[in-house]
């Protein structure tokens, strides 16, 4: 549990080991069912499994997002699909028209000013480096929505 919050703890100091995307992965998800590539939420959820339930018990946790991962295969699994999608193809799949962004994208979309397209595209290779450079350090991954 202490290794575990030694990663969760918002104190900890931030390496390049570390990613913090804020909400974006909402957004991106939203993106990626728009473009095709859904499963590409797995980036975002890991597969699914809480990596140790008691942890929602450690009094400087957010108890409503359970702490997911992906093993070291699992990563690269995501790093490979994830080479496969340019940002070009993740830019494409945001509505043009900002009435349709909200409803493809959800209400999360409708607060963000500027470029929401570009800056999709951009958070994309943001994750996508990530986890190209996790891959090839086989590294497993943790990740928590805080």
């Amino acid at each position: 549990m202490d290794a575990l919050h030694e990663i969760c703890d918002f104190t900890a100091p931030r390496t390049k080991r570390h990613l913090d995307l804020d909400w974006w992965p909402y957004l991106l998800e939203r993106a990626y069912e728009l473009a095709g590539t859904e499963e590409l939420a797995r980036a975002f959820h890991g597969d699914g499994v809480e990596i140790n339930p008691g942890y929602r018990d450690h009094p400087a946790t957010i108890w409503d997002h359970p702490v997911t991962g992906l093993d070291p295969a699992g990563v690269a699994d995501i790093a490979l699909a994830l080479q496969t999608i340019s940002p070009e193809v993740v830019r494409a799949a945001v509505p043009s028209d900002p009435e349709e962004i909200e409803v493809k994208l959800g209400r999360t979309a409708r607060t963000f000013d500027g470029d929401l397209a570009a800056h999709l595209a951009e958070q994309h290779t943001v994750v996508r480096d990530f986890y190209r450079k996790a891959a090839s350090r086989d590294e497993a991954v943790v990740m928590w929505w805080d």
